[in-house]
């Protein structure tokens, strides 16, 4: 009887200890996957900020100025 209890108390740390693994992994992909959607949407953002400077009135005359001649 006592070799019972024991073989189950070992098979249920076993899988405790799996299923704690598991969660771990799966966790970290997750965390993993929210930082690199954060980074896309920073670069985004970015690009967007920039792009959007291009698209100022104003801007082009500016830019023609600063350059000296008209571009085509």
């Amino acid at each position: 009887m006592a070799l019972i209890v024991q073989t189950l108390g070992v098979a249920g740390t076993l899988i405790a200890a799996t299923i704690a693994v598991n969660s771990y992994i799966n966790s970290n992909k997750r965390t993993q996957e929210t930082r690199e959607r954060e980074l896309e949407t920073r670069q985004a953002q970015l690009f967007m900020q920039i792009y959007g400077k291009w698209n100022e009135e104003g801007f082009s005359s500016h830019w023609i100025d600063l350059r000296g001649r008209p571009f085509l």
